[in-house]
Protein backbone atom coordinates (compact mmCIF):
# COMPACT_ATOMS: atom_id res chain seq x y z
CA UNK A 1 0.00 0.00 0.00
CA UNK A 2 1.36 3.38 -0.95
CA UNK A 3 1.90 5.88 1.83
CA UNK A 4 -0.05 9.10 1.64
CA UNK A 5 2.12 11.98 0.44
CA UNK A 6 1.80 15.32 2.17
CA UNK A 7 2.40 18.50 0.22
CA UNK A 8 4.48 21.16 1.92
CA UNK A 9 4.99 24.59 0.44
CA UNK A 10 7.85 27.09 0.45
CA UNK A 11 7.99 30.55 -1.10
CA UNK A 12 11.15 31.61 -2.93
CA UNK A 13 11.96 35.18 -3.90
CA UNK A 14 13.99 35.19 -7.13
CA UNK A 15 14.70 38.34 -9.08
CA UNK A 16 11.99 40.14 -7.12
CA UNK A 17 9.39 37.50 -8.02
CA UNK A 18 7.76 35.30 -5.39
CA UNK A 19 7.23 31.69 -6.46
CA UNK A 20 5.31 29.31 -4.23
CA UNK A 21 6.53 25.72 -4.58
CA UNK A 22 4.38 22.91 -3.17
CA UNK A 23 5.96 19.47 -3.12
CA UNK A 24 6.44 16.21 -1.27
CA UNK A 25 10.25 16.49 -1.54
CA UNK A 26 12.97 19.12 -1.16
CA UNK A 27 14.73 21.07 -3.90
CA UNK A 28 18.53 21.13 -3.93
CA UNK A 29 20.19 22.96 -1.05
CA UNK A 30 21.03 26.17 -2.96
CA UNK A 31 17.32 27.03 -3.04
CA UNK A 32 17.37 27.65 0.71
CA UNK A 33 19.09 31.02 0.31
CA UNK A 34 16.15 32.21 -1.81
CA UNK A 35 13.45 31.32 0.73
CA UNK A 36 11.06 34.15 1.56
CA UNK A 37 8.28 34.92 4.01
CA UNK A 38 6.53 37.23 1.55
CA UNK A 39 2.83 36.35 1.17
CA UNK A 40 2.33 38.10 -2.17
CA UNK A 41 2.69 35.27 -4.69
CA UNK A 42 3.46 35.92 -8.37
CA UNK A 43 3.47 32.29 -9.51
CA UNK A 44 2.86 28.85 -8.05
CA UNK A 45 3.94 25.34 -9.02
CA UNK A 46 2.84 22.03 -7.54
CA UNK A 47 5.18 19.03 -7.77
CA UNK A 48 2.73 16.20 -7.28
CA UNK A 49 3.84 12.87 -8.76
CA UNK A 50 1.56 9.88 -9.40
CA UNK A 51 1.56 8.70 -5.78
CA UNK A 52 -0.22 11.85 -4.59
CA UNK A 53 -1.90 13.15 -7.73
CA UNK A 54 -5.38 11.81 -6.89
CA UNK A 55 -5.14 13.00 -3.28
CA UNK A 56 -4.53 16.56 -4.41
CA UNK A 57 -6.58 16.65 -7.61
CA UNK A 58 -8.83 19.49 -6.43
CA UNK A 59 -5.79 21.69 -5.70
CA UNK A 60 -4.19 20.88 -9.06
CA UNK A 61 -7.07 20.84 -11.49
CA UNK A 62 -8.89 23.68 -9.77
CA UNK A 63 -6.18 26.07 -10.92
CA UNK A 64 -5.00 24.34 -14.10
CA UNK A 65 -8.22 22.74 -15.37
CA UNK A 66 -8.18 24.98 -18.45
CA UNK A 67 -4.46 24.47 -19.03
CA UNK A 68 -3.17 26.32 -22.07
CA UNK A 69 0.46 25.18 -21.91
CA UNK A 70 1.87 21.67 -21.72
CA UNK A 71 5.57 20.68 -21.62
CA UNK A 72 6.83 17.11 -21.90
CA UNK A 73 10.33 15.87 -20.99
CA UNK A 74 11.53 12.24 -20.69
CA UNK A 75 8.01 10.93 -20.16
CA UNK A 76 7.10 13.53 -17.52
CA UNK A 77 4.91 16.56 -18.06
CA UNK A 78 3.98 19.92 -16.64
CA UNK A 79 0.80 21.85 -17.31
CA UNK A 80 0.33 25.58 -16.78
CA UNK A 81 -2.48 28.06 -17.09
CA UNK A 82 -2.54 30.69 -19.84
CA UNK A 83 -0.65 33.32 -17.82
CA UNK A 84 1.89 30.87 -16.33
CA UNK A 85 0.81 31.80 -12.82
CA UNK A 86 -0.05 28.22 -11.86
CA UNK A 87 1.66 25.01 -12.95
CA UNK A 88 1.64 21.31 -12.07
CA UNK A 89 4.45 18.78 -12.57
CA UNK A 90 4.03 14.98 -12.62
CA UNK A 91 7.53 13.85 -11.63
CA UNK A 92 9.92 13.48 -8.70
CA UNK A 93 12.94 13.98 -10.95
CA UNK A 94 14.85 16.94 -9.49
CA UNK A 95 16.59 17.84 -12.75
CA UNK A 96 13.39 17.89 -14.80
CA UNK A 97 11.55 19.85 -12.13
CA UNK A 98 14.35 22.42 -12.11
CA UNK A 99 13.81 22.84 -15.86
CA UNK A 100 10.06 23.23 -15.33
CA UNK A 101 10.67 25.82 -12.63
CA UNK A 102 13.01 27.71 -14.95
CA UNK A 103 10.26 27.84 -17.61
CA UNK A 104 7.77 29.17 -15.09
CA UNK A 105 10.15 31.77 -13.70
CA UNK A 106 11.47 32.87 -17.11
CA UNK A 107 7.94 33.44 -18.38
CA UNK A 108 6.95 35.61 -15.43
CA UNK A 109 10.34 37.37 -15.41
CA UNK A 110 9.91 38.33 -19.05
CA UNK A 111 6.90 40.42 -18.05
CA UNK A 112 9.27 42.37 -15.79
CA UNK A 113 11.81 43.05 -18.52
CA UNK A 114 14.09 40.22 -17.42
CA UNK A 115 16.12 38.09 -19.83
CA UNK A 116 18.04 34.85 -19.23
CA UNK A 117 21.67 34.73 -20.40
CA UNK A 118 24.13 31.85 -20.46
CA UNK A 119 27.03 33.53 -18.65
CA UNK A 120 29.06 33.70 -15.47
CA UNK A 121 28.42 36.73 -13.28
CA UNK A 122 30.67 38.50 -10.77
CA UNK A 123 30.20 41.45 -8.44
CA UNK A 124 33.18 43.77 -7.96
CA UNK A 125 32.88 46.91 -5.82
CA UNK A 126 29.09 46.63 -6.11
CA UNK A 127 29.13 46.45 -9.92
CA UNK A 128 28.44 43.48 -12.17
CA UNK A 129 30.44 41.97 -15.03
CA UNK A 130 29.12 39.21 -17.28
CA UNK A 131 31.37 36.71 -19.06
CA UNK A 132 29.78 35.16 -22.16
CA UNK A 133 30.72 32.42 -24.59
CA UNK A 134 30.04 28.78 -25.48
CA UNK A 135 30.43 25.98 -22.97
CA UNK A 136 34.09 25.27 -22.24
CA UNK A 137 35.37 28.71 -23.26
CA UNK A 138 36.33 29.63 -19.68
CA UNK A 139 33.43 31.66 -18.23
CA UNK A 140 33.69 30.15 -14.76
CA UNK A 141 37.49 30.26 -14.96
CA UNK A 142 37.41 34.03 -15.55
CA UNK A 143 35.02 34.48 -12.63
CA UNK A 144 37.33 32.45 -10.40
CA UNK A 145 40.34 34.51 -11.49
CA UNK A 146 38.49 37.65 -10.40
CA UNK A 147 37.64 35.97 -7.12
CA UNK A 148 41.30 35.02 -6.59
CA UNK A 149 43.01 38.26 -7.60
CA UNK A 150 40.35 40.92 -6.91
CA UNK A 151 38.26 39.32 -4.17
CA UNK A 152 35.19 39.56 -6.41
CA UNK A 153 31.98 37.72 -5.50
CA UNK A 154 30.82 35.08 -7.98
CA UNK A 155 27.06 35.50 -8.22
CA UNK A 156 26.53 32.62 -10.64
CA UNK A 157 28.83 30.47 -12.72
CA UNK A 158 26.41 29.66 -15.55
CA UNK A 159 23.26 31.80 -15.61
CA UNK A 160 22.37 35.46 -15.23
CA UNK A 161 18.96 37.10 -15.41
CA UNK A 162 19.32 40.63 -16.77
CA UNK A 163 16.63 43.18 -15.96
CA UNK A 164 16.14 46.47 -17.79
CA UNK A 165 15.20 49.28 -15.44
CA UNK A 166 14.55 52.90 -16.32
CA UNK A 167 18.08 54.15 -15.65
CA UNK A 168 20.16 51.00 -15.16
CA UNK A 169 20.53 47.36 -16.14
CA UNK A 170 20.61 44.84 -13.30
CA UNK A 171 21.76 41.23 -13.19
CA UNK A 172 20.19 38.85 -10.69
CA UNK A 173 21.48 35.65 -9.18
CA UNK A 174 19.10 32.68 -9.28
CA UNK A 175 19.07 29.07 -8.05
CA UNK A 176 19.84 27.82 -11.57
CA UNK A 177 23.60 27.44 -11.94
CA UNK A 178 24.22 24.62 -14.43
CA UNK A 179 27.29 22.51 -13.71
CA UNK A 180 28.84 25.37 -11.73
CA UNK A 181 28.57 25.35 -7.94
CA UNK A 182 28.38 29.15 -7.62
CA UNK A 183 25.00 30.55 -6.66
CA UNK A 184 24.27 33.77 -4.72
CA UNK A 185 21.01 35.57 -3.96
CA UNK A 186 21.91 39.13 -4.92
CA UNK A 187 21.73 41.66 -7.74
CA UNK A 188 24.07 44.38 -9.02
CA UNK A 189 24.02 46.94 -11.85
CA UNK A 190 25.96 45.78 -14.92
CA UNK A 191 28.94 47.86 -16.06
CA UNK A 192 30.33 45.54 -18.71
CA UNK A 193 29.75 42.41 -20.79
CA UNK A 194 32.79 40.37 -21.82
CA UNK A 195 32.63 37.96 -24.76
CA UNK A 196 35.44 35.44 -24.29
CA UNK A 197 37.90 34.00 -26.79
CA UNK A 198 40.85 31.75 -26.01
CA UNK A 199 44.23 32.86 -27.31
CA UNK A 200 47.98 32.93 -26.75
CA UNK A 201 47.95 36.59 -25.73
CA UNK A 202 45.66 38.90 -23.79
CA UNK A 203 43.93 41.60 -25.79
CA UNK A 204 40.63 43.38 -25.53
CA UNK A 205 38.45 45.48 -27.83
CA UNK A 206 35.09 47.16 -27.56
CA UNK A 207 32.58 45.72 -30.01
CA UNK A 208 30.59 47.68 -32.58
CA UNK A 209 26.78 47.62 -32.59
CA UNK A 210 26.59 44.84 -35.17
CA UNK A 211 29.26 42.78 -33.40
CA UNK A 212 27.49 43.16 -30.05
CA UNK A 213 24.21 41.84 -31.37
CA UNK A 214 25.70 38.90 -33.24
CA UNK A 215 27.87 37.74 -30.33
CA UNK A 216 25.59 38.41 -27.35
CA UNK A 217 22.40 37.15 -29.00
CA UNK A 218 23.85 33.63 -29.14
CA UNK A 219 23.81 33.48 -25.35
CA UNK A 220 20.16 34.47 -24.87
CA UNK A 221 17.37 32.07 -23.92
CA UNK A 222 14.47 32.81 -26.26
CA UNK A 223 11.09 31.82 -24.75
CA UNK A 224 9.75 30.28 -27.96
CA UNK A 225 6.93 28.62 -26.02
CA UNK A 226 5.27 32.04 -25.81
CA UNK A 227 3.50 33.48 -28.83
CA UNK A 228 5.49 36.73 -28.73
CA UNK A 229 8.30 35.52 -26.46
CA UNK A 230 11.13 35.92 -28.97
CA UNK A 231 10.07 39.47 -29.83
CA UNK A 232 9.92 40.41 -26.14
CA UNK A 233 13.37 38.91 -25.54
CA UNK A 234 14.87 40.78 -28.49
CA UNK A 235 13.41 44.05 -27.22
CA UNK A 236 15.04 43.52 -23.80
CA UNK A 237 18.31 42.58 -25.51
CA UNK A 238 18.20 45.78 -27.55
CA UNK A 239 17.65 47.88 -24.41
CA UNK A 240 20.55 46.18 -22.66
CA UNK A 241 23.00 46.66 -25.54
CA UNK A 242 22.10 50.36 -25.78
CA UNK A 243 23.19 50.92 -22.18
CA UNK A 244 25.95 48.40 -21.41
CA UNK A 245 29.34 48.30 -23.19
CA UNK A 246 30.33 44.96 -24.69
CA UNK A 247 33.94 43.85 -25.15
CA UNK A 248 35.68 40.90 -26.70
CA UNK A 249 38.49 39.47 -24.56
CA UNK A 250 41.04 37.18 -26.15
CA UNK A 251 42.84 35.70 -23.16
CA UNK A 252 45.20 33.17 -21.64
CA UNK A 253 43.08 32.87 -18.48
CA UNK A 254 45.66 34.44 -16.18
CA UNK A 255 46.08 37.41 -13.81
CA UNK A 256 47.03 39.71 -16.69
CA UNK A 257 43.65 39.13 -18.36
CA UNK A 258 41.94 40.22 -15.13
CA UNK A 259 44.01 43.39 -14.95
CA UNK A 260 43.25 44.17 -18.59
CA UNK A 261 39.49 44.02 -18.01
CA UNK A 262 39.69 45.94 -14.74
CA UNK A 263 41.65 48.78 -16.31
CA UNK A 264 39.25 49.03 -19.25
CA UNK A 265 36.07 49.06 -17.19
CA UNK A 266 37.08 50.56 -13.85
CA UNK A 267 40.17 52.57 -14.72
CA UNK A 268 42.46 53.30 -11.76
CA UNK A 269 39.86 52.96 -9.01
Amino acid sequence: MLAKSILKFTTYKIGGLNIKVSSTFSLESCWQIFESADNQINAEIVFCPLVSRVINRDLIYGKCKDAENIFVSNGSFVIADELFQYAYSSTYDQYINSIFLAYLFSTNALQRQMLKLHCSVIAYHGKGILFLGPSGIGKTTQAELWQEYKDAKIINGDVGFVQCMEKKILVWGTPWHGSSSYCENMCVPIVGIIVLKQGKENKMKRLSSFEMVSKVAKNVLYPTWLENGTEMALDILNQMLRQVPVYELTNRADKESVELVKQEIFGDE
